[in-house]
């Protein structure tokens, strides 16, 4: 479990200094979110609660600055 924590709060750290996205890559953008939703669930439900919150919103903020502030386009 220490493994899977010290990778969560790396790509935590990750994104939270990013200002831009750092993967370029649709599919590792994807696979990154997918690897720590999966991650968070080894560990205790509230540390992985709060991590995931912390995670979501970075995120937003970087695709929001990916999309350059538009509404991401979602197909409907």
């Amino acid at each position: 479990m220490a493994a899977i924590r010290e990778r969560l709060h790396a790509t935590l750290a990750l994104v939270k200094s990013a200002t831009a996205m750092p993967w370029a890559n649709t599919l590792v953008i994807i696979r990154e979110e997918n690897a720590f939703r999966f991650g968070k669930e080894a560990l205790p439900p509230d540390e992985g609660a709060a991590l995931w919150a912390e995670f979501d919103a970075e995120m937003e903020r970087l695709y929001a600055a990916m999309n350059d502030g538009r509404e991401p386009d979602t197909g409907e």
